[in-house]
């Protein structure tokens, strides 16, 4: 009786252990992380609805699934032999989540349990206050290294095993206007390695094409140098933004009173611009997206009424918005800028995340606009555009624009005191937001 006792209450504790050895291996399980297409999808449809919430917009009818984003970097690459990839960055209260995606291959997902919300934000405030005020001589150097080791650096083995040279940034809240082209590797910046570009979301980036190259492109270019009733400051280097757009690209300017939301209209259906420059104050601020706006000579165009435009009955490939500004790490202020390529009904938007000089945005828009004549993408012009400032190929001296290709006379501007274009203050704001390509 006493061994039967015993042979049933050892095969109980089989059975207990059994059960917990099931209940651990399910718990496991049940705490696994999902599989990257589903943590792709998961972000897609939060930011999906993020912008169309707060920009106004339908969602999309049809939802493209990571599958058809590798199909679309394939494409990239196969017509402009540039390989690219897709990085998704998700700041979380108690970790930091990030993806890339490539043409070939299963997506990495990599998981930061040490950075956590607040860390992340503390470092990302200090970096921005310093890249963006070249007065405080301020180090940007340490907190670009400290993002760059969180958010681009565990990513880098897969990185260089797809000879990426193109990174698109998707990012959530608090990380969509950092300036990541000032990310510091401990050798140099993340714009020397890389050109770059930023989407709201895969899903609201309009659908690949065919590659229509733009360096013979005309341009629709607007702007005023100055404003009436003193609705913004005076821009002096507007007309000759205007004149050297148009020179390089060909096509039309119209300039102070010409400057106005209907000859806008007016200009567009006339003839079929690929890109349109506005050189004027615009203001991505916190709030209602009617509080974001674009200023034109006789009045403000709210962010709200841009769709307004139509400028995608235009074949339109880009809108440039030089001497812009956004209200940095406000997550309105963020989906504003963020969304300006979808708001505008464009391929592609060029922005500034903060408001530099009008000289040195002259500067990097002549060395943009020289540069979109050399490569089939447009994120590579921009990073070839920031390379001349930085490393001092392009300057600003005794009242002329020095580059490699001479120096050219800015007239009334022999005065102008000479600026170090090199500081990331300059370069770093210009962001390309929507397609690359």
């Amino acid at each position: 009786m006493k061994l039967a006792y015993t042979i049933l209450r050892l095969g109980w504790t089989r059975v207990c252990l059994a059960l917990a050895l099931f209940s651990l291996t399910l718990g496991a399980a049940l705490s696994l992380p999902p599989p990257p297409e589903a943590a792709i999808n998961h972000l897609e449809h939060i930011w999906v609805k993020q912008y169309t919430t707060y920009l106004g917009n339908p969602a999309p009818r049809v939802f493209r699934s990571p599958g058809h984003l590798q199909q679309t970097l394939g494409l990239i690459e196969q017509q402009s032999g540039v390989p690219t990839a897709y990085i998704y960055l998700m700041s979380q209260p108690q970790r930091l989540q990030l993806i890339l995606v490539t043409a070939q291959g299963q997506p990495v997902v990599k998981y930061l349990p040490a950075v956590d919300q607040k860390t992340l934000m503390g470092v990302v405030e200090k970096f921005r206050q310093a890249v963006s005020d070249p007065r405080q001589f301020t180090d940007y150097k340490t907190p670009g290294q400290q993002l760059y080791d969180w958010l681009i650096a565990p990513l880098m083995p897969q990185i260089k095993a797809h000879r990426i040279r193109s990174l698109v940034i998707c990012a959530g809240a608090g990380l969509r206007s950092l300036p990541f082209a000032a990310l510091w590797d401990g050798q140099g910046f993340l714009v020397q390695s890389y050109s770059l570009s930023l989407v709201p979301a895969y899903n609201l980036v309009l659908a690949p094409r065919l590659h229509r190259p733009l360096e013979q492109a005309p341009v629709l270019a607007m702007g005023a140098a100055d404003f009436p009733n003193q609705t913004g400051a005076p821009l002096p280097f507007v007309p000759l933004e205007l004149a050297m757009a148009t020179h390089t690209q060909g096509g039309k300017f119209f300039l102070n009173q010409a400057f106005t939301p209907t000859n806008l209209q007016t200009q567009i259906r006339d003839f079929p611009y690929l890109i349109v420059h506005l050189a004027t104050h615009g203001q991505f601020l916190p709030g209602a997206v009617q509080n974001s706006y674009i200023q034109f000579w006789d009045r403000r165009l709210d962010l709200e009424q841009l769709p307004a435009m139509d400028l995608g009955q235009l074949p339109a490939d880009l809108l440039v918005l030089s001497a812009c500004e956004t209200a940095l790490g406000n997550q309105q202020a963020e989906l504003g800028f963020a969304g300006l390529a979808v708001q505008g009904r464009v391929r592609s938007a060029l922005g500034s995340l903060w408001f530099i000089s009008d000289q040195g945005t002259f500067a990097l828009m002549s060395a943009f606009y020289h540069h979109l004549h050399e490569g089939p993408l447009k994120a590579q012009a921009l990073q070839a555009a920031q390379l001349d400032l930085l490393q001092g190929r392009v300057t600003l001296e005794r009242g002329q624009l020095v580059s490699e290709g001479g120096a050219a006379p800015l007239p009334g501007l022999a005065q102008a005191q000479p600026l170090d274009l090199t500081h990331p203050y300059y370069w770093a704001p210009f962001t390309l937001v929507g397609s690359s390509f």
